[in-house]
């Protein structure tokens, strides 16, 4: 119900091809069959639709304003309504996805493990803005939203190796694994007239302000941080934010220049990807 009635339904494709090459007759007269037990290439391709907006967000709605509006000869206070969504065009954002991989089997299953890499083309997701950005006045109202939402694209990619051993010693069987991930996620595209966008609230410990086009959405914005904050006598002895409210267990602000402040023209950006390790 987020959208018209005629851009409720989207069409999105996807398809995938597998070949698995081990069991070609060249191929077992070429490989040792005891070494190599399964090789399978695949590969694949998808458009996949997100869902933006809420319920009833393509429809014009109207908020109650907390404010009091004074009418009539004698000036009766009453309840003011304001337009707070004007009816739009929203529908479906997109998302292109390829994907590669390869399984195989080694030493009669002994030795088992995968590759995979992919790819997403996000298009159409829908950001949060400042209400500057976000609104403009229309037909002399202010504070309405524009009409078309404002949205960004993304492009994230990565690759995942899984490798897993299983033997037995005597009767006893056993199996032991591990997995590696990797992934990013950079803006390529937003519809804001500034060169980066921001969200509505910042937290000084460490939530990003700000992505700029081409920048690692998994960047980290905030102060630098040493440790945490263990006994009141440290915290006596060290930079508090005025703004938060400062108490044993929170993070120690550093002083990156030694002028004695800190506040929120040290936010610096710590560039870097996500790595996920597992053993299993």
């Amino acid at each position: 119900m987020s959208y018209s009635p005629d851009k409720r339904w989207g069409y999105f494709q996807a398809f995938s091809l597998g070949w698995v090459m081990s069991d070609e007759v060249w191929f077992k007269n070429l490989v040792n069959p005891n070494i190599v037990n399964m090789i399978k290439l695949r590969g694949g391709f998808g458009l996949v639709g997100n869902e933006v907006g809420s319920p009833f967000s393509f429809l014009t709605q109207y908020a109650q304003s907390s404010n009091r509006i004074l009418f009539g000869e004698n000036m009766a206070s009453n309840v003011g309504w304001y337009e707070s969504d004007v009816a739009n065009n929203l529908q479906w954002s997109s998302s292109k996805q390829y994907g590669i991989g390869l399984d195989f089997g080694f030493l009669k299953d002994r030795l088992t493990g995968s590759f995979d890499t992919f790819l997403y083309l996000n298009k159409g997701d829908v950001m949060d803005m400042t209400d500057d950005m976000i609104r403009v006045d229309i037909l002399g109202m202010p504070n309405t939203p524009k009409i078309n939402a404002p949205y960004t694209t993304s492009r994230k990619g990565g690759f995942e190796v899984s490798l897993n051993w299983q033997d037995k010693i005597g009767k006893v069987g056993y199996r032991v694994g591990v997995n590696y991930s990797y992934w990013d996620e950079r803006v390529t595209r937003h519809s804001s007239s500034d060169s980066d966008w921001w969200t509505p609230t910042f937290d000084n410990i460490g939530k990003r302000p700000y992505v700029t086009n081409g920048e690692s959405i998994t960047y980290p914005y905030g102060l630098k941080t040493n440790g945490l904050h263990g006994s009141w006598q440290n915290m006596y002895n060290s930079l508090l934010h005025a703004n938060n409210n400062m108490t044993l267990g929170t993070p120690a602000l550093v002083d990156l220049n030694g002028d004695g402040r800190v506040n929120d023209y040290y936010v610096f950006n710590a560039e870097g990807s996500t790595h996920i390790l597992n053993l299993v």
